[in-house]
């Protein structure tokens, strides 16, 4: 391999692995730049950019500047704007599942804390608290989707779900429950119950 060879070879790695960790021009040009490579535009030579003719890319190192074409069709200004929005996609995807994941984490804590206050209202008796939930509804002391909806109604939907898998329960499954909102700090055993 000829010293042409590797500075291509360099450059493609390093245009890649800078690709791969970009969301936009302006993130390539900033990763690019930290690794010693300017993104730049060819004044003379054009290519097609979404059906439109505009300036080719450039790369420019301490040698000086190659075509993107140069190294290959995936330096091409068509395929690096592609792999730039797939990526800034992917990213604006995962903020979106991360943002989900956190709210119905959210919603899970005020969900179990209206378990908790069921459980400390029946002095944790999971017979009784299997029996209430039975037999519950909408405005009745206690009643777990009531407490949601006070603190927030976009949590109803989840909790629907989630009141739903616990009617299902027999007592002796609510002990788990009980001890894992007991972990959580949402229950305490030495609370005295409110006798309903």
């Amino acid at each position: 391999m000829n010293l042409k060879d590797e500075r291509k070879e360099a450059l493609k790695s390093t245009i890649s692995f800078c690709l791969k960790q970009s969301y936009s021009q302006e993130d390539l040009k900033t990763q690019l730049a930290s690794k010693g490579v300017r993104l730049g535009y060819a004044t003379e030579v054009k290519e097609l950019l979404y059906g439109r003719e505009v300036k080719a890319v450039a790369f420019v190192d301490q040698q000086g500047p190659i075509l993107g074409s140069d190294l290959g069709p995936a330096f091409t200004a068509q395929v690096i704007m592609d792999e730039l929005r797939a990526n800034h996609d992917r990213r604006v995807l995962q903020l979106h599942e991360e943002e989900r994941k956190k709210k119905e984490a959210e919603y899970k804590r005020i969900y179990d804390q209206a378990l908790g206050n069921l459980f400390k209202a029946l002095r944790g008796d999971c017979t009784k608290v299997s029996q209430y939930l039975i037999k519950a509804n909408p405005g009745d002391p206690f009643y777990p989707l009531d407490h949601v909806a006070a603190i927030d109604k976009k949590a109803v939907p989840l909790a629907t779900e989630w009141l739903k898998r616990d009617l299902m329960k027999s007592p002796e499954e609510l002990v788990w429950v009980r001890s894992e909102l007991e972990k959580q700090g949402l229950y305490s055993r030495q609370v005295k119950g409110l006798g309903l």
